[in-house]
């Protein structure tokens, strides 16, 4: 069930990301980010360049699990849509930590979505337990670069998944990053 959960919360992004049907037509200027926009899902929230807009995360195909999708209208340099959802998974037990989950992300990444270039470490999100990691995957002849952050929550896991096309990644990061330090878990 764990590695089922975990290959659940980057399908999403991979199969969102080589969609080109899913991006929008882009117009002839593109808009400029001149402000940021508050999108909410299902018990989250987070504020973004205005270019995002924000869709029913049941396209993802697992409404329990993703609580938030988005992807961005600013025309790409590639067919890859950049994107990213929020995903919340209980854990059996609040005393399970994510350092100790990460060895099995790792290896169920890597054999199960041959996943390369694989980095983590640990990361900051108030008091909570916090892992960001990184990761190279092919998709549909696309080079894909992934960003994920897992958020420990009590017993919950948040895991927000950044998904562009590999030659954008580094102008993305820094974007991602922010996207990332403005998550809220709201109170239900």
């Amino acid at each position: 069930m764990k590695r089922t959960i975990l290959i659940s919360l980057i399908v999403g992004a991979l199969l969102a990301a080589c969609s080109p049907s899913s991006q929008p037509t882009p117009t002839s200027v593109p808009p400029t980010p001149a402000s940021t926009i508050v999108i909410k899902g299902k018990g989250v929230a987070v504020t973004v360049p205005d270019t995002y807009v924000s869709e029913n995360p049941e396209i993802l195909g697992n409404p329990e699990l993703y609580v938030l999708y988005a992807y961005d209208t600013k025309p790409a340099q590639t067919e890859i849509l950049t994107n990213f959802n929020i995903a919340v998974t209980p854990l059996p037990s609040e005393e399970i930590t994510l350092e100790s989950q990460i060895p099995s992300i790792v290896d169920t990444y890597e054999k199960d979505m041959s996943a390369t270039d694989i980095e983590t470490k640990n990361c900051v999100y108030g008091n909570n337990e916090c892992v960001e990691c990184t990761f190279t995957v092919m998709q549909e002849g696309k080079t894909l670069r992934m960003l994920q952050y897992w958020v420990k929550e009590g017993a919950n896991v948040y895991a927000l998944t950044f998904g562009t096309d590999i030659s954008e990644f580094p102008q993305r990061y820094d974007e991602f990053s922010q996207i990332f330090n403005s998550f809220q878990i709201l109170e239900e």
